[in-house]
């Protein structure tokens, strides 16, 4: 009998093992580069003063595993195709940020991406989880004990598998957040939090939506070195208009 709801349903696994092996071949590349621009401009006034302002962080990393051997493309590990039944294992991160006015005691800015995405090719079929980020962040120091730090970011989140269709999704969300930090001293510390999200499922088997607010109160209190407190409450209201039960 078919379970009422997806993922519900009772099943028997069986692995059978055999001596016969797969051949696969690994290439992986790893990048990591950071850039002061203000260690590369001389000059340090009007547009060159600027410039000086200005880091970057950038990071590439790959771990291909595939079972093609009719030419070498597989020693180039950043070529690479999701869907193909040869692509056995996958894993690649990217991930670019630029600072802005970063070593600033008033105020700093960050815009950044991040991409991850990773498969796995099982005899029952793949599994693909991709992930994408972008925001942008601020610091502002509105005085000596008060900061304010906004976030705005847009993330998409899906996953694929080709057995358990059920399981499909890919996620759309856009995030706000806002904290206030007010430093009594070096022992208290206080945060006023609050975060709205909106978040659409645009697979194919459903779209569903949900929208999400969370405000928080948090204290930190370290009356010695070694020793710390915390304490915190928060309020979350979901809005979801999806199958209490579906995935």
């Amino acid at each position: 009998k078919p379970a009422i709801f997806a993922g519900e349903g009772n099943y028997i696994k069986r692995r059978i093992f055999t001596n016969q092996y797969l051949r696969t071949n690994q290439s992986i590349f790893n990048w990591n580069v950071r850039t002061n621009v203000a260690k590369i401009v001389k000059r340090k006034n009007g547009f060159g003063n600027f410039l000086s302002k200005i880091s970057l962080v950038n990071s590439f990393r790959v771990n291909n595993r595939n079972s093609s051997d009719q030419d070498f493309s597989w020693l180039i590990p950043f070529e690479y195709e999701l869907l193909d039944t040869n692509q056995i294992a996958l894993d690649a991160n990217l991930r670019n940020t630029l600072y802005f006015n970063r070593n600033s005691p008033i105020y700093d800015i960050q815009i950044g991406q991040f991409k991850n995405q990773r498969k796995q090719q099982l005899s029952s079929g793949f599994t693909i989880q991709q992930n994408e980020e972008y925001f942008i962040r601020t610091r502002w120091n509105l005085s000596q004990k008060l900061t304010w730090t906004p976030t705005v970011n847009y993330q998409v989140r899906g996953n694929e598998n080709e057995l358990f269709t059920f399981n499909n999704y890919k996620i759309k969300e856009w995030e706000f957040k806002n904290t206030l930090s007010y430093l009594q001293s070096s022992a208290l510390r206080f945060n006023l939090k609050y975060d709205y999200s909106n978040g659409f499922n645009d697979s194919s088997l459903s779209t569903e939506n949900a929208i999400k607010h969370n405000i928080a109160i948090q204290s930190t209190i370290k009356p010695k070195d070694n020793s710390s407190y915390h304490a915190s409450f928060s309020f979350v209201n979901i809005a979801y208009d999806g199958q209490s039960n579906s995935n």
